[in-house]
């Protein structure tokens, strides 16, 4: 591929073409809302009637050299070779969101229709500007460069101020707006400019198709200016509750608002979900076992080398030593970043709030709220690149994966051998996530979109993906998600940060010291891991409906070892950093009490024993007292009492809060929900209970059941991607009152790659809703 620099254009015939560009696209806009305006209706009811044939036969009318498939960019970048990139498929790069197989459906081409024309161009030029960041930053698309130049389209709503191009020399100003991710270089704009008349053109031509029976040339008397004034009234088409059709639709739809709240959603709902986390993995025998087995398919180890022979350390005692701390650091360490993220989002909330006069599209951001977001996307970032290291560690060794590749006995890296081809597309992104270089060239949100698509169409492709690299591509989406919405005030990232990288990681480093601290004493002290085999250690009686003697006594025992674990582990913490892990990174636990098994009472129900009780209330207290304290306590052997429990106090960023005692008002729904919940909030006081004959008992729910379930009971449930669903309950402004959890999102995985949840997620997931919402058997009646 050629890397010579186009030459640079004089500035007269730059200002020629972007006056140009600038006057066509406005006019062709009024065309599109004149046309949209007086037959919308018709042009709807006519393009959903054709069939999908019927639709490209138009599209390509309209543009003959469309691409057939999603994504013609990313496609053509690792099927061409680079030397014919820039011949044969620069259209691609320029149109990455053009193509035959999404527009020939229902939805997409009326969403582009009516958006482009709903708002103004200026709402575009982000997102256009990322759907061609990877054409340039691969080299395909070299704009030209006019030295000395900004042009200023974001904010900009009119045809007499759009594209408005400003000389560096005329002041400090037009140089900044250019370095701060306002302003765009004017090669840059002149590729935006340029895709966006095409659109109005290929859109105006698809309309005129499809209304080619009727009389639709714009009178020569029309008002435009009223004609535009009247998009204020449209009922814009609303978001498809399928995945795969929202998804779809979502390159074409405008980014309109700067939406703190759902920041805030999604952060919130995500602490808690490590959160919980991590205190099954303190509290369930069973669950922590099944996390160190997850993380054990991910181990290295796992992959046979070249004469197919098994790593000579799998399974032993040093293997499951490292596993063991892999699970615990990241269980002990995942709660305080998102923590921080959550603060970190505050913090640019009150300043937008403080500064909300002076932001607004197309202005430079005040300093303090400008140095604000770039320490939020500088944490943001840290987060993504320790996603990539999870998928580093454990993609190519996921139980999916492992049998295309093999170890290299010397050196334990992965080899890869023969793979077929239906896989290839879904590994090479996957891949593409591991590396920050390559994130950096692809875009974050480019591979992952390409992704989530995939596993939504292509069943046997998501199997690709294990439950654990699913989870972590869920984490990294919810990232871009919080990156995305800044699109509101800046074309692209600054050149120059309103801080140094230097300044963002002291101040990153500082933060994350409580992580550092209980991490590094893992690590160090790793002998604290060393358990033969944890399979027989933590082995738990899976949950049923009856259970015996010899199940009692096995869960006992494997509740007994968790506590000793748990117990060592804040011992040995308190004693090299003062404090204990929980007081460090997730003080919200301490209040809370482990459910503990009662000893085997023949067929009556086992609640939790006083014992059980008193014996976690002594862990939790343990946790705040200093070492001076645990030795006063040692030799005075004091009765240990369960600790009172915390005064009511308003909702804080590091929890969510919860009823405690009280329960959620009744909610009626329909007999299929119903069931599901009966079953979702059988019994979640004791797993081993053996339940009277008129409740129902726990069974494995469809998880297509669960969502409509909690769709039913008011919720909205978006999927996200990678096996993540976010449930955000409905609750109007003028009921709010009356709804404890209005505003309270809760953040759920799938199972994955299978549809059945089984009984313990079926289970926790229980205990999770009742802890949030209040929820229990009784809340939910069968309605009419």
């Amino acid at each position: 591929m050629s890397t010579a620099q186009p030459k640079e254009p004089k500035i007269s015939t730059v200002r020629e073409e972007t006056s140009r560009l600038v006057s066509d696209i406005f006019a062709k806009r009024g065309r599109m809302i004149f046309l949209l305006d007086r037959f919308g209706d018709v042009i709807l009811k006519r393009w959903h009637k054709k069939t999908p044939e019927q639709r490209k036969k138009i599209l390509y009318a309209a543009w003959p050299s469309m691409a057939d498939h999603y994504r013609p960019d990313i496609n053509a970048w690792h099927t061409f070779s680079k030397e014919d990139l820039q011949t044969s498929c620069q259209e691609f790069f320029i149109y990455p969101h053009i193509n035959s197989e999404d527009l020939s459906k229902p939805g997409p081409l009326l969403i582009l229709m009516q958006n482009r024309a709903r708002y103004s161009p200026n709402t575009f030029v982000t997102t256009d500007m990322e759907s061609l960041n990877f054409g340039v930053t691969s080299g395909v698309l070299r704009p030209s460069s006019l030295t000395g130049w900004t042009t200023l389209m974001l904010g900009r709503k009119t045809g007499k101020t759009y594209g408005q191009m400003r000389s560096w020399a005329s002041g400090e100003e037009a140089h900044d707006l250019a370095t701060c991710g306002v302003g765009l270089r004017t090669g840059e704009a002149m590729l935006v400019l340029e895709l966006q008349d095409r659109l109005f053109s290929f859109l105006i031509r698809c309309t005129e198709l499809i209304l080619s029976d009727l009389d639709h040339e714009t009178p020569p008397d029309l008002d435009l200016a009223a004609t535009i004034a009247s998009v204020e009234s449209w009922q814009m088409i609303p978001v498809p509750s399928e995945p795969l059709e929202a998804l779809t639709e979502a390159p074409h739809r405008a980014l309109v608002e700067f939406n703190l709240k759902r920041m805030q959603t999604l952060l919130s709902a995500k602490h808690f979900e490590v959160m919980e986390h991590l205190w099954y993995c303190r509290e369930d025998p069973g669950y922590f076992r099944d996390q160190l087995l997850e993380y054990a398919q991910h181990q290295n180890e796992q992959l046979l080398d070249k004469q197919g022979q098994h790593h000579p350390v799998l399974y032993t005692p040093r293997f499951w030593k490292r596993t063991m701390t892999n699970v615990v650091s990241n269980a002990y360490g995942d709660p305080h970043p998102w923590f921080l993220a959550m603060n970190r989002v505050s913090v640019v909330a009150q300043l937008y709030e403080k500064h909300k006069g002076r932001i607004s599209p197309g202005k430079k951001l005040p300093h303090e709220f400008d140095v604000a977001v770039c320490r939020l996307n500088y944490h943001l970032n840290q987060t993504v690149s320790h996603a990539a290291s999870m998928l580093t560690m454990g993609l190519t060794t996921s139980p999916p994966l492992r049998k295309y590749f093999r170890r290299d006995a010397s050196n334990d890296y992965a080899l890869p051998v023969k793979r077929t081809k239906k896989e290839f597309m879904m590994l090479w992104l996957l891949q593409k996530l591991q590396d920050d270089s390559d994130i950096q060239f692809f875009g974050l949100h480019n591979l992952l979109t390409y992704i989530h698509r995939i596993m939504l169409s292509q069943p046997k492709a998501r199997e690709i993906a294990s439950p654990l690299v699913a989870k972590v591509i869920s984490e990294m989406a919810l990232v871009t998600e919080i990156f995305r919405q800044f699109y509101v005030f800046r074309v692209k990232s600054p050149e120059k940060p309103a801080i140094s990288q230097d300044e963002l990681y002291t101040d990153h480093k500082h933060k994350m010291t409580p992580v550092d601290k209980v991490c590094d004493v893992f690590d160090e002290n790793d002998d604290a891991f060393a358990i033969d085999d944890p399979r027989q250690i933590f082995n738990y009686p899976p949950d049923a409906s009856e259970h015996n003697e010899e199940d009692v006594t096995q869960a006992r025992l494997a509740e007994a070892h968790l506590d000793t674990l748990s117990s060592n582990l804040d011992r040995l913490v308190r004693y090299k950093t003062q404090k204990g892990p929980l007081m460090w990174l997730a003080p919200a636990l301490l209040s809370r009490t482990r459910k503990r098994t009662g000893e085997w009472e023949g067929n009556k129900d086992r609640e939790v024993t006083d014992t059980a009780y008193a014996e976690a209330a002594a862990t939790a207290a343990l946790d705040t007292m200093s070492l001076e304290d645990q030795a006063s306590s040692s030799s005075s052997k004091r009765p240990v009492t369960p600790p009172p429990p915390p005064p009511s106090a308003p909702a804080s960023p590091s929890t969510v809060p919860s009823f405690g005692n009280s329960e959620a008002p009744t909610i009626k729904v329909g007999k299929k929900a119903f069931k599901t919940f009966s079953a979702l909030l059988a019994d979640s006081t004791n797993r081993l209970a053996v339940l009277p004959a008129d409740r129902v008992p726990l069974s494995t729910i469809p998880w297509p059941d669960f969502v409509n379930a909690m769709v039913n009971a008011g919720f909205r449930a978006e999927k996200l991607c990678g096996s993540a669903w976010l449930f955000f309950p409905q609750v109007s402004a003028a009921t709010a009152a009356q709804h404890e959890y209005a505003g309270r999102a809760v953040l759920l995985h799938e199972p994955h790659p299978e549809v059945e949840m089984p009984l313990e997620m079926v289970r926790r997931y229980g205990e999770t809703l009742g802890r949030v919402y209040g929820w229990s058997g009784r809340t939910f009646v069968r309605g009419g």
